[in-house]
C-alpha cells in the first residue's frame, strides 16, 4: 500500500460472516451435530495454523482467526514454534495446513522469488507451491523491461491473477518508527518506507565525524 506498484483497481474483499456459511454450505460443510462445527463426508471441518514464537502481531493474530472462524463452525488450532524448527520442520517440508508469516520487501516490486512456479524447492520461497501461468508471464516481462508504465502493467496483472486465486490471505501491512540522526540529509519519507531513495542520503561535510580515503 502507498506505492505506485499497487493495483487500485482491486477492492478488498467485504467482511460477511453470512456470505461465508452459504459459500460453505454450497461446498457441502454443514452442521450435523451439536458441537458447532461444520461436517462435511462425516468430518469435521479443522485445520491448524503454525507460526513462529517470540512474535507477539503474529500469535495474536492466528488467536482472533480462530475466534473470528468458529461462529462459522470451523474449528482452529493455533501452535508456536520455535523460528529455526519452523522454517527447517515446516516450511522447509511443506508439512502445514496454514501459517503466518511476512516479508520485509524491498522498493522495488520484483516478486519473483515468492511466487514464480520455478522458486518451488526446498528452501525456496514459494513454499505454497503456487503455479499460475499468467502470474509466470507477468513476472517474467515485469523484471526485463525498462519501461514503467509496461512493468506497472504487468505487476497490475500480477496482483489481480493473486487476488482471483487467494494463494494466500494478506492480513496487514505493518508499520515501523525507525530513528536516523539529524546529521544524515536527503531523506525522502514515503509509505514504502524512509529507505526507498537510501542512495541520495549524505552528511554535510562540516558535521561528518569521520573520513575515508581510497588507496591507489
Amino acid at each position: 500500500p502507498g506505492t505506485r506498484w499497487v493495483n487500485k483497481d482491486i477492492s478488498p474483499r467485504e467482511y460477511n460472516p453470512e456470505k461465508a456459511k452459504q459459500l460453505l454450505a454450497a461446498a457441502g460443510w454443514v452442521a450435523s451435530d451439536h458441537d458447532g462445527v461444520v461436517d462435511k463426508d462425516g468430518k469435521p471441518l479443522t485445520f491448524t495454523i503454525l507460526t513462529n514464537n517470540g512474535n507477539s502481531m503474529r500469535s495474536s493474530t492466528s488467536t482472533i482467526i480462530q475466534h473470528r472462524l468458529r461462529p462459522l463452525g470451523i474449528n482452529v488450532k493455533t501452535r508456536l514454534v520455535e523460528w529455526s524448527a519452523f522454517i527447517k520442520n515446516f516450511i522447509n517440508k511443506r508439512d502445514f495446513d496454514a501459517i503466518i508469516l511476512g516479508w520485509s520487501l524491498s522498493p522495488d516490486p520484483d516478486k519473483y522469488s515468492i511466487w514464480h512456479s520455478s522458486q518451488m524447492g526446498e528452501r525456496q520461497f514459494n513454499f505454497l507451491s503456487y503455479n499460475n501461468p499468467k502470474v509466470d508471464t507477468a513476472l517474467e516481462a515485469g523484471r526485463t523491461t525498462y519501461d514503467l508504465a509496461e512493468r506497472k502493467r504487468q505487476y497490475d496483472k500480477l496482483q489481480q491473477e493473486l487476488h482471483n486465486d487467494v494463494p494466500l490471505v494478506f492480513l496487514y501491512a505493518g508499520y515501523s518508527l525507525p530513528a536516523i540522526h539529524k546529521r544524515f540529509h536527503g531523506i525522502e519519507p514515503a509509505p514504502i518506507g524512509i529507505g526507498h531513495n537510501s542512495e541520495f542520503w549524505f552528511v554535510p561535510e562540516s558535521q561528518q565525524k569521520y573520513r575515508t580515503s581510497i588507496q591507489p
